[in-house]
């Protein structure tokens, strides 16, 4: 007959399905960011490659715009890896507690862009409204 020993559970294993889910919110931020920063990208090369030397101020514009989008990916994701961890940590020790400040700001900063963005279109192209 064999004997088998006896598993003592880790603290993650209290709480799978709490860390999977912290996961999932992880794996969430790491979409944002690569979203982000690829509206970024792709607006600055899109205007610098169909639009040279139209508008001084679109082009600046679409450069806070590049600029800004690789910061805020960067700012992010040093903030979704503490925010893991810290969340990691105050699920073991059930002491967790749910922030949404970043939140707002990133939806602050996606409305801050997208209005950059129309502004900077604007100075492109105006608006042909006839």
């Amino acid at each position: 007959m064999e004997v088998r020993e006896k598993i003592h559970p880790s603290e993650d294993s209290k709480y799978i399905q709490q860390h999977l889910a912290n996961e999932r919110t992880f794996l969430a931020w790491i979409r944002t960011i690569l979203s982000v920063v690829g509206i970024g990208i792709v607006a600055t090369s899109l205007h610098f490659e169909l639009n040279r030397d139209l508008s001084r101020p679109a082009d600046f514009l679409i450069k806070i715009v590049g600029f800004s989008s690789l910061l805020f990916g960067l700012i992010t994701l040093i903030y979704s890896v503490c925010s893991y961890m810290v969340k990691r940590k105050g699920i073991n020790d059930g002491t967790f507690r749910s922030v949404s400040g970043y939140v707002v700001l990133t939806g602050v900063f996606l409305a801050v862009l997208l209005v950059i963005l129309c502004v900077s279109f604007y100075l492109t192209y105006g608006l042909a409204i006839r």
